[in-house]
Order: structure tokens, then C-alpha cells, then sequence
């Protein structure tokens, strides 16, 4: 069965959570637009995520690093997220702002629509950055990482190799 189309752990209840500092080393990436992959590859780095602040309703409390440049600028090296919280199949990171220079867009429109609240007034995105990341794990283990970018409106799925380090799910 391809990783595509693999049952990921479901989450029933929406929830914050806390997810501390984790890494992730990853070795294949895909770029998905408009449901049809357009490209994949091999992309040897790490992914880490770091939690700036434990505050509830802050911005920019999450960090995104990917410790090598990722090809074409499609994504940035470096990134903030708002908050975490459980959704469907994943754990969405995300910044869930009330306006944007990406409202017109179906995708980002799309993912507001099912948005459990708003993070900041105001965001303006720049063209490889990302509104979303999705985190998709089986029994408890994350297995896949989805950037999503509404400007380029594509999304980066990296499939995970390895963690190098991570603390259990704690909800808030």
C-alpha cells in the first residue's frame, strides 16, 4: 500500500496540543497540486519543530526548521506557526488569521472554512510559505509531514525516516 493512501490514526475530537521539540529526519518528498503529484524526489535533512512559547493565543509560538534548503524555493528554510491541534487524520499546525492575501484562494479558503478559531487579525504570506502543516501519524508514530502553500497552492508531503527526538501528544 503506497503512503498516499495509507490509513492514518484519526482523531475524533478537535483539541489543542503541546508538542514540544521534536525532529525528524526525512529522505523522499512529493509535491502534490491540484490532486496530481507533479514532482518527487529524495531530500536528505531534518525537519525540526520547536516550541517557542507555551502560551495559549500567541503568535508565531511554533518554529520550523529544515536543516538543508529545499529545491526551487518552494519552501522556506525557515517558519513560524501559531498553534497545534488535532483534525481528521492529522495534527494541523497552522496560522488561522481572519484576513489575508490568500482569502481568495480555494484551498486556503477551504481549510478556514473548517478551522475550529483564528489565531491573529492579519497575515500576509509570502510565496513559498506555508499556511499549514499537517502531521500524519500511525499508532502514535508520525510517518508523514504535508506543508501546505496557498500562494503556490501545492503541497509538500516529506515521508519520515526516522525521529530524532519526541515527547508524547499532550492535549491542552
Amino acid at each position: 500500500m503506497s503512503n498516499y493512501m495509507q490509513e492514518y490514526d484519526k482523531h475524533y475530537e478537535e483539541a489543542m496540543v503541546d508538542l514540544g521539540n521534536f525532529g525528524f529526519s526525512v529522505s523522499k518528498y512529493e509535491i502534490w497540486k491540484a490532486g496530481q503529484k507533479i514532482e518527487n524526489g529524495n531530500f536528505n535533512g531534518t525537519i525540526e519543530y520547536r516550541t517557542l512559547k507555551s502560551e495559549p493565543n500567541i503568535e508565531e509560538k511554533i518554529k520550523i526548521s529544515l536543516s538543508e534548503k529545499f529545491s526551487s524555493n518552494q519552501l522556506r528554510q525557515n517558519f513560524y506557526f501559531d498553534c497545534a491541534y488535532t483534525c481528521f487524520d492529522r495534527i494541523m499546525i497552522a496560522i488561522i488569521s481572519y484576513k489575508s492575501n490568500c482569502d481568495n484562494i480555494n484551498s486556503y479558503s477551504g481549510f478556514l472554512n473548517f478551522a475550529p478559531f483564528h489565531t491573529r487579525k492579519n497575515k500576509f504570506y509570502e510565496f513559498n510559505e506555508p499556511y499549514a502543516m499537517s502531521v500524519f501519524t500511525l499508532n502514535k508514530i508520525p510517518k508523514k509531514i504535508q506543508f501546505s502553500i496557498a500562494i503556490s497552492q501545492i503541497n509538500i508531503q516529506f515521508y519520515i525516516k526516522e525521529i530524532l527526538r519526541h515527547k508524547n501528544l499532550k492535549t491542552l
